[in-house]
């Protein structure tokens, strides 16, 4: 996962695989089959790692801007870890190669819709209340939060300054809907 987070998707090569999983080239194309198919395994292993965790970490508050405000601060992060390459394996697939297979296409794709339907259903559960008035649109919101992680992922490969990706947290959660 780390080889194809560093290099991307088109600069990795068969030999950056076999040298990373120490095994020959054989044993790769018999175990995963091409790149490609390695590589959508890899983006199922990175949605469950890297998307599943901070969503269910969405329901552990039961108010939701708390839920959303954490879960963009476990994004910061997450993206600024030096442990971890930077910024976000879906982004950087899509930012590598926007005419790309349509199967990673689709599993990236499908990864965001994952994380945007979560936020949707935190924001969902409270509308109507105090903590999220009536008329706010829970789509669009969610889709706005889902924007922001992505956008603080692009930052965070430009830019190695945790500050600036945490102030894009901090000023898009400024815009949270108050009763009128």
């Amino acid at each position: 996962m780390r080889v194809f987070w560093r290099n991307g998707y088109e600069a990795t090569s068969m030999s950056d695989l076999v040298d990373a999983l120490g095994i020959n080239r054989a044993s790769l194309y018999a175990a995963f089959g091409d790149k490609e198919a390695l590589f959508l395994r890899v983006l199922d292993r990175y949605r469950q790692d890297f998307t599943e965790r901070p969503v269910a970490a969405l329901n552990e508050f039961e108010d939701p801007r708390e839920a959303v405000g954490a879960f963009l601060y476990r994004t910061v992060d997450h993206l600024t870890d030096d442990r971890l390459p930077r910024g976000c394996l879906f982004a950087n697939a899509i930012l590598e190669s926007p005419g790309g297979s349509e199967r990673i296409c689709q599993a990236v794709a499908n990864g965001v819709a994952g994380l945007e339907d979560a936020i949707y259903h935190v924001l969902l559960r409270s509308s109507g209340t105090d903590k999220i008035p009536v008329g706010t649109d829970c789509r669009a919101l969610a889709r706005f939060f889902v924007g922001v992680a992505q956008g603080m992922a692009l930052m965070a490969k430009v830019s190695p300054d945790k500050s600036l990706v945490l102030d894009i947290a901090s000023t898009s959660m400024a815009i949270w809907p108050t009763a009128r």
